[in-house]
């Protein structure tokens, strides 16, 4: 049996957490946000079966949202109507979340995850090396130690297409 941290019970919960999020957040990226939130959270904490035990250094949640962004995106979208659905759907305001708050709570993790993507002008991509660049360019960074190959090995490792398949069909 596989030991999930973050507040994740188990791989079907992450899927429909975070197809929940990205029908709330942004609806009109389909399979392919879908895709993108679940593949960050396999590549920053191998979907919720590794534990990060640098006590917030490296962030915190399913997808390991560090302070700074964290602060930036609940001020960017806490008054925002992207916050005004969240509210609708899942009784959160974002305005009012605390950093500590996403530490074992998956629905915020991923909820923080897809608003990291929202500013970014265009598509997620649809194929999973262009969403390893995307995941790098936007998300890990170029101060972050992550790598596109890095992140389609975890991907691999997680089975996220095997998860995701009724998406795709």
């Amino acid at each position: 049996m596989t030991t999930h941290y973050y507040g994740l019970i188990n791989r079907a919960q992450a899927l429909e957490t975070a197809i929940a999020v990205n029908d709330c957040i942004a609806p009109s990226s389909g399979k392919y946000g879908v895709a993108m939130i679940l593949e960050t959270c396999a590549a920053e904490t191998l979907l919720g079966t590794h534990k990060d035990r640098t006590d917030y250094a490296a962030g915190t949640s399913i997808a390991q949202i560090d302070n700074g962004t964290f602060i930036w995106l609940r001020d960017k979208y806490g008054n925002h109507p992207v916050n005004e659905r969240i509210k609708e759907l899942f009784d959160i305001d974002i305005s009012r979340v605390q950093y500590f708050e996403l530490e074992h709570n998956p629905l915020l993790g991923m909820i923080w995850c897809r608003l990291r993507y929202l500013p970014v002008k265009g598509s997620i991509p649809e194929t999973l090396k262009g969403r390893a660049d995307y995941w790098k360019k936007w998300y890990n960074s170029t101060e972050g130690k992550g790598t596109p190959e890095g992140y389609m090995q975890k991907v691999e490792e997680c089975a996220i297409a095997r998860l995701t398949k009724r998406l795709f069909m």
